[in-house]
């Protein structure tokens, strides 16, 4: 097995699947689309709200299941700043919390625990929606600043296909520069400018692009659009909600009835 296929075979994108011919191997799409929503979710979290707040974001989905107070023991931040950063995922919906009821010792009421965890497919559904808002943003921008230098970019882009028809030509290079020369100074700086936004744009866009692609692929080996809804309604109904995850299960067990 080479270095490559171990760190794959490690992370779950490959498996093995047959010993014929020296070995056979077998990629994982739907593990690669996991990790690939995991790296984006996190660089979201890292963009929005800072290195701290998805350092929680992690050890959330690390632990599955947490509460408040071991997201303070384990997160090494100030308890006020962690209490912050807390609710803001929570507010931005990257993550979402699961009240549940500790059992009652004899003379006393049950105390509600609220326990954090990261459901992938609300968290994964609001950051679709925030790339099409930027999406729709960049274009309404891009629009606006062709718009606003339409008549400059029209007018270097027909210098620009004179000067290129008379070098093919071979004409002289004092005629060439007499044609460039009708563009100023000013209006070469104001072209740069322009261009250089544009192309910042571009690239912000190339990588909403990757973002959508990213959680597109997620969405078809996760069940679709119909069950990130059906995921979504569940999260966000009020009352108690049945236990999916064989780790809450323990948790409940081990800290709670415990």
């Amino acid at each position: 097995m080479t270095h490559v296929q171990r760190r794959a075979s490690g992370c779950g994108l490959v498996i093995r699947c047959g010993e014929a011919g020296g070995g056979r191997w077998a990629a994982v799409p739907g593990r690669a689309a996991a990790l690939a929503l995991e790296h984006l979710l996190d660089a979201t979290v890292m963009e929005r709200l800072g290195h701290h707040a998805a350092r929680i974001f992690r050890l959330i989905r690390s632990k599955k299941y947490i509460e408040e107070e071991e997201i303070q023991k384990h997160a090494m931040l100030p308890n006020k700043q962690c209490k912050e950063l807390t609710y803001r995922l929570l507010e931005d919906h990257f993550i979402s919390v699961q009240p549940m009821r500790k059992a009652a010792s004899s003379g006393s009421m049950a105390k509600a625990v609220y326990l954090y965890h990261i459901n992938t497919f609300k968290a994964a559904n609001m950051v679709l929606e925030m790339c099409y808002r930027a999406t729709c943003n960049m274009c309404h921008v891009g629009a606006l600043e062709r718009r606003r230098h339409a008549r400059l970019l029209d007018k270097v882009c027909r210098v620009r296909t004179i000067v290129h028809g008379m070098r093919t030509r071979g004409e002289p290079q004092e005629n060439i520069d007499d044609i460039e020369d009708t563009v100023t100074p000013p209006e070469r700086a104001a072209l740069a400018a322009a261009e250089r936004r544009l192309h910042r744009l571009s690239a912000a866009e190339l990588e909403l692009d990757r973002a959508l692609f990213v959680l597109h692929c997620s969405d078809s080996n996760q069940g679709g659009e119909s069950e990130r809804r059906k995921q979504i309604d569940i999260g966000t109904r009020t009352g108690t909600v049945e236990i999916e995850d064989e780790k809450r299960d323990l948790y409940y067990d081990e800290h709670v009835n415990g």
